[in-house]
C-alpha cells in the first residue's frame, strides 16, 4: 500500500468521528499538537488567512497567482478538493505529489497519536501543509479557512493579513442563521494588533460591524468599495475584465468567468497590494478548475461549477443568465448539510429541469433524498453521475447547456473520468485575448 492509499484509509476511519462530532468547540487540541511539534507555524515567513462564505477558494487562487507573478514562492492551502486530498496543498498553485502528502500525514499521525487526543482530517491536513510549506521554503503561506474562523484549525497563526470574502448563509447548524453572528465567527480568526484586514464587498448592513470588529481587534482595515472601487466588470466565456480605481487604478483581467469573479479579483488585488506594496500584474491566470468551467460538447455546452451554498448558486445562476438562454438542464448532487432553506429558495428560482445524483459517501445525499428535499423543482430523472449525465445531454436541445453543480466532489468525479479528448474541449482561457 502506498503512503497516499494508507492516508486515505486513515481518513476513512477518522471521517465518522468528524461527521458525528459537529464543529470544533476549542482549538486546544490543535494548539497542543503544534506545541508537540515545536510550533512550526511560527516559522512561516508571511501568513495570509482567507475567511468568508462565497469566493474563498477563488480569491485565494487569485492572490496566489498575483504574488507568484511578483517572484514570490507561495504555499496555498484550500478545501475541499476536486479529485484528491493532495490538491488541497499547493506550491505556486501546483498540487504536491500524492505520496508527499501521504508521507507527511502518516508521520504526523504516528507522532501525535502517541501523545493522545483526537485529530480531525482537516487538522492533520493543516499540520501537514505547514510542514510541507516549510520544507518547500515558501515566502508566503495562504490558508483558506475550512469552517467559520474563530475555531477553525487555521486560526492558530499569527497572521500578517486576513482576507474577508462576502458573508452569507452556510454551515448554519454550527455558525447560526443570523449574518452578523456568522460575520463575528468568521472574523474571530483575527488576533489583537496582529496583521491587517482586507474586506471584500459586503451587504451594506454588515459593513459597520466589519469596521467595529477591526477597531476591536486594533487591526488596520482596507475595503473593496472604499479603498479600491470597481468601476466596470466585463465577463466573457474566456474570462473577466475589471476596471478599478483607488489605491490601484487601471484594467485587470482574470481567466475566471462571471461578475462575482470580478469581485474576487478586486479583493485579491487589494490584498496583494496591502501585503507587498507592489503593483500587481494586469493579467492573472489562476488555472482554478471547477468554477464555471466550460466544455464544448458536440453542439451543446457543459458547465461544471462546484457551487454548494446559496450565494454561490446565485452567482452561478446570474452567470448562466449572462451567457446561455433558458431553460437549462441541471445535473444536481449535494451533501446532506448543504440542503438549507436559502439553498432551496435559490434553486427554486432556476429556469431549469433537473436530474438528481449524489456526490457519494460519506456525506452525499442520495438522489431520492435530494428529490424529496426539493419537491418544487422539475425533476426528470435520478441515478449515478454517468447515467444521468448521458440522459441530461440527450434531452438537451442543440445549442443548450447542461450544468453540473451542487458539490465540488461531484465536479471532481466528472473531471476524473473525462477522456483526454474531452478535456481538450475545455475553452483555453490561457490564450484569451481579453
Amino acid at each position: 500500500m502506498t503512503a497516499y492509499s494508507a492516508m486515505e484509509a486513515l481518513f476513512s476511519r477518522m471521517i465518522h468521528l468528524e461527521r458525528t462530532g459537529g464543529g470544533p468547540s476549542t482549538l486546544r487540541a490543535m494548539r497542543q499538537a503544534l506545541r508537540n511539534l515545536g510550533n512550526p507555524h511560527l516559522l512561516l515567513p508571511l501568513v495570509v488567512n482567507v475567511v468568508g462564505t462565497k469566493g474563498k477558494g477563488s480569491t485565494a487562487f487569485h492572490l496566489s497567482a498575483l504574488l507568484e507573478a511578483q517572484g514570490l514562492r507561495v504555499g496555498l492551502f484550500t478545501s475541499p478538493h476536486l479529485r484528491g486530498y493532495h490538491e488541497r496543498v499547493r506550491i505556486n498553485r501546483a498540487p504536491v505529489a500524492p505520496e508527499v502528502l501521504g508521507s507527511f500525514v502518516l508521520e504526523l499521525h504516528r507522532f501525535l497519536e502517541k501523545r493522545g487526543g483526537f485529530r480531525s482530517v482537516f487538522e492533520l491536513l493543516t499540520l501537514a501543509a505547514i510542514q510541507i510549506f516549510l520544507d518547500a521554503g515558501v515566502d508566503v503561506a495562504i490558508f483558506e479557512a475550512g469552517l467559520g474562523g474563530r475555531l477553525d484549525a487555521t486560526a492558530v497563526f499569527h497572521q500578517d493579513l486576513t482576507v474577508l470574502t462576502s458573508i452569507g448563509h452556510d454551515h448554519a447548524d454550527i455558525l447560526g442563521h443570523a449574518l452578523p453572528m456568522i460575520l463575528r465567527e468568521k472574523l474571530g480568526i483575527l488576533q489583537p494588533r496582529q496583521g491587517e484586514l482586507v474586506a471584500g464587498p459586503q451587504r451594506p448592513f454588515l459593513l459597520p460591524l466589519v469596521r467595529k470588529l477591526a477597531t476591536f481587534y486594533r487591526v488596520p482595515l482596507y475595503e473593496v468599495g472604499r479603498d479600491l472601487r470597481i468601476r466596470r466588470v466585463t465577463p466573457s466565456l474566456e474570462g473577466t475584465r475589471i476596471v478599478v480605481e483607488g489605491l490601484l487604478s487601471g484594467e485587470y483581467t482574470t481567466d475566471q468567468v462571471g461578475y462575482h469573479q470580478g469581485e474576487n479579483l478586486a479583493l485579491a488585488l487589494l490584498a496583494s497590494y496591502v501585503l507587498t506594496g507592489n503593483l500587481p500584474p494586469a493579467r492573472i491566470i489562476t488555472e482554478e478548475e471547477g468554477r464555471f468551467q466550460v466544455i464544448r460538447y458536440g453542439d451543446r455546452w457543459l458547465v461544471l461549477d462546484g457551487a454548494h451554498n446559496a450565494m454561490s448558486l446565485q452567482a452561478l445562476r446570474e452567470t448562466l443568465e449572462t451567457f446561455f438562454p433558458s431553460p437549462w438542464t441541471c445535473v444536481l448532487g449535494m451533501q446532506r448539510d448543504k440542503l438549507t432553506p436559502p439553498v432551496r429558495r435559490e434553486l427554486a428560482r432556476w429556469p431549469a429541469v433537473f436530474w438528481a445524483t449524489s456526490p457519494g459517501p460519506p456525506r452525499g445525499l442520495s438522489p431520492g433524498a435530494l428529490i424529496r428535499g426539493l419537491p418544487e423543482l422539475v425533476w426528470q430523472g435520478e441515478g449515478s453521475l454517468d447515467a444521468v449525465l448521458h440522459e441530461a445531454i440527450a434531452a438537451t436541445p442543440s445549442g443548450g447547456v447542461v450544468v453540473i453543480t451542487g458539490s465540488l466532489h461531484l465536479v471532481g468525479e466528472l473531471l476524473a473520468t473525462l477522456t483526454a479528448s474531452e478535456k481538450g474541449k475545455f475553452l483555453d482561457r490561457s490564450s484569451s485575448k481579453l
